[in-house]
């Protein structure tokens, strides 16, 4: 995740659940992204 986050520039949450909020956002973002270069 924090790779990802780096990537994506994405500030790093320490809560867990902000965290793992998050994860789900940047999982979105990418499903969105390759949905659009197919």
């Amino acid at each position: 995740v924090k790779e990802i986050a780096r990537k994506e520039k994405v500030p790093i949450f320490l809560s867990p659940k902000e965290t793992a909020y998050a994860a789900k956002v940047l999982v979105d973002l990418m499903r969105k992204r390759n949905q659009d270069k197919i």
